[in-house]
């Protein structure tokens, strides 16, 4: 018993279909873009220690370094609270003294 598949429905090609597509690269543009990301807005303290802490990469007892005025420091930042943040070391630094603040980088 022998089924007969029904007939493919082709039709003859006069001229090729297929588009061809180019890209450019503009220079122009290029430019104004790395001119735009160096014109970042800068973030205050609280912002910045808001992102340390909110961030997937921080866990406890993470190693940030401190600017102040009398210096920068190395310190394990646990927490903050409304007025300071707290260090491993049960110290309160106050945020309205710190100039920075960043995650030490890992050698």
């Amino acid at each position: 018993m022998k089924k007969d598949l029904p007939r493919i429905y082709s039709e003859r090609v006069d001229k090729d279909t297929n588009d061809v597509v180019s890209y450019t690269k503009n220079e122009e543009k290029m430019i104004e873009n790395r001119e735009i990301r160096r014109e970042k807005v800068e973030k205050s303290i609280e912002q910045k220690i808001n992102e340390i802490l909110k961030s997937v990469h921080y866990v406890y007892k993470m190693e940030v370094v401190i600017e102040t005025e009398e210096g920068s420091q190395v310190k394990q930042l646990v927490g903050k609270n409304k007025n300071s943040i707290i260090t491993m070391d049960n110290e309160q630094i106050p945020i309205d003294k710190i100039k920075d603040i960043y995650i030490k980088e890992k050698k």
